[in-house]
């Protein structure tokens, strides 16, 4: 039986805690946001409160201070303690936080051993919603999500290293200004519809905040007063210093219904029944699930509680799991009286029989309890998960640190190929590779040509264009260069990675070039981002000519060459990724991208 199967195993555990993580919370937003006219959002309608004896269930209440900063009525939260996470011996050396969100939030330079305590909640409001200049009408009001992440470390945390990271220094946004809200810095990041507020604020040196929503949620987080109603009840009843992990979900009138096809889709997804997947969807009521990596032998590893709108759904609800644990058990058997020899499957169908002897499922009143007790096996499992995990969040972290880098390189070159087109409809070609004198020896770079179309006149002006970049009236110029021309892989205010093609054989070698003597514009290379170790001097006419090699490419561009089209498309050429057979091929388009041939 291979891992996948093994996991099915798990998933009698995990059912309620798979579908709240990855399904229930993320969709709360969807939910309440589609048309259903017989489900309408409460808007600003205090939630119900727990009775006493539902507060006895869910377990004795403790004061978490922190939850000050959490909004009042979230619909998820979230308490993490990466420094415990990274501690715990079933992670050893490996990090992981468990959540996608969380992992990559922390993206930012944070250390994450020195984070000490995470918390995350997220709420949905009903707020006004002003028509947007341009834009179809939308409704006056809408449900609008507001996640807040709180962030404690044990060091003090370099404010400038994390405002960069959000906003790269001369990355053409303005950087964040800093303003005062209910005492705090705040720092406002850039936003976009609907959102009117992201921003960062910070506590104080070793804590922050991470918000999302609008100006009022923002002063809600910041008023300083308590939070209420049944998720921060839930949420400070929580034993946090027992536990690595906590998530508590809530919606209290219960989740609108999904539709027939949906729930075969999450049925299908993850291995369990239509039944049970709609009995959860219709009993939802609140979820609550503790996970602790440190807990001794046989006792829980994690603990789960599902609290339902009503008795009868919890008796349905564990009466299904148990009918699924005992179907699970009669497989595994199955398959393991047709192994007549151990093999690697065998141990995992013992695995999975281990899992299953560990499970508990039960339920009183309203509430369906589960548990998973340690033991040795699953311990060496976990551990060898979370090291398989180690690697595939170091590669997410490089891709989606590149994939940020080369979304602002391509958001700088497409706005130089608008200055580029508005110099075509001006003077009727594009700007030559070079200011040149009356004997046609060069003197100053196209970028020069290109300042008064991007509203750099007064820059423009300071030239002498009948002197070289680097002659005593220009030189001093050559540290005014714009942003636009910078890189936010290592920014130097005199030097740029976007250059163009200009030798003899390629468009911008001819000393006129327009629109209409491009063959191919659709496949001709128009700019390039070249490597920060050949950047120039953004003044000076460098050239820049074909390379005989994909080896000379990437000493020139690196791993990756982003090309702006002349139609303004863009694309990637992945030198590291070309099999040994395939770069002849990729040389031959290159060749011709560069020179403006038509591509087969």
């Amino acid at each position: 039986m291979k891992n996948q199967n093994i996991l099915i195993a798990l998933a009698v555990l995990f059912v309620i805690a798979v579908i709240s993580f990855t399904f229930l919370a993320p969709l709360i937003p969807d939910f309440l946001s589609s048309e259903n006219p017989e489900q309408e959002v409460p808007v600003e309608v205090p939630m119900p409160q727990l009775t006493d004896q539902e507060r006895e269930k869910l377990g004795p209440k403790n004061e978490l201070a922190e939850l000050d900063c959490l909004p009042s009525d979230g619909m998820y939260g979230m308490i993490a303690r990466p420094k415990r996470l990274l501690e715990s011996p079933l992670l050893a050396e490996g990090q992981d936080l468990l959540m996608p969100d969380l992992i990559r939030f922390t993206m930012v330079p944070l250390d994450m051993t020195k984070i000490e305590l995470l918390l995350s909640a997220t709420s949905v409001r009903q707020v006004s919603v002003p028509a947007q200049p341009g834009q179809p009408a939308m409704p006056q009001v809408m449900p609008i999500p507001f996640a807040c992440y709180y962030l404690q470390m044990t060091e003090p945390v370099d404010k400038q290293a994390i405002l960069n990271q959000f906003v790269p220094p001369n990355s053409g946004p303005q950087p964040p200004k800093m303003r005062m809200v209910a005492g705090k810095e705040v720092y406002d990041l850039p936003t976009g519809f609907p959102l009117t507020t992201h921003a960062l604020v910070f506590l104080n040196e070793k804590a922050l905040l991470y918000v999302m929503g609008n100006e009022e949620m923002l002063k809600d987080v910041l008023d300083g007063k308590a939070p209420t109603g049944p998720l921060a009840d839930r949420m400070a009843r929580v034993k946090i210093d027992d536990c690595d992990v906590v998530f508590v979900g809530s919606a209290e009138t219960g989740l609108p219904n999904l539709p027939p096809e949906l729930i075969g889709n999450f049925s299908m997804a993850y291995g369990l029944s239509e039944t049970l997947v709609k009995l959860l969807v219709e009993n939802f009521r609140a979820i609550q699930l503790t996970l602790d990596l440190s807990a001794p032998e046989n006792t829980p590893l994690l603990t789960l509680k599902f609290e339902t709108l009503k008795p009868e759904g919890a008796k349905e609800i564990a009466k299904n799991i148990n009918e699924q644990v005992v179907f699970f058990r009669s497989s595994l058997s199955l398959l393991q009286s047709k192994d007549s020899e151990p093999t690697p499957e065998g141990n995992g169908q013992k695995l999975g029989n281990q899992i299953l002897d560990s499970v508990e499922i039960s339920s009183q009143d309203s509430v369906v309890s589960a548990t998973l007790q340690h033991f040795p096996t699953l311990t060496t499992y976990v551990s060898e998960y979370f090291q398989n995990r180690r690697q595939q969040i170091a590669d997410l972290a490089v891709q989606e640190q590149q994939q940020m880098i080369f979304g602002n390189i391509f958001q700088r070159i497409n706005t130089i190929h608008r200055y580029m087109i508005m110099h075509h409809d001006e003077k009727g070609q594009f700007p030559s590779a070079a200011i040149c004198d009356a004997e046609g020896k060069p003197l100053l770079s196209w970028r020069v040509a290109l300042l008064p179309y991007m509203g750099e006149k007064a820059l423009y002006a300071q030239f002498k264009l009948d002197e070289p970049w680097d002659g005593p009236t220009n030189r001093p110029l050559i540290g005014k260069m714009p942003a636009i021309f910078g890189d936010v892989r290592a920014y130097d205010p005199t030097r740029t990675t976007i250059r163009l093609f200009n030798s003899e054989g390629t468009p911008f070698g001819k000393p006129v070039l327009k629109m209409s003597d491009l063959s191919s514009p659709q496949t001709t290379a128009m700019l390039v981002v070249v490597s920060p170790e050949n950047a120039v001097e953004w003044t000076k006419p460098d050239t820049l000519a074909p390379c005989e090699s994909l080896e000379d490419y990437v000493q020139l561009f690196g791993p990756m060459m982003p090309i702006l089209l002349f139609d303004r498309n863009n694309v990637i050429m992945q030198f590291s990724s070309a099999a040994e057979q395939d770069r002849p091929l990729l040389l031959e388009r290159l060749k011709n991208m560069i020179e403006g041939k038509p591509i087969q």
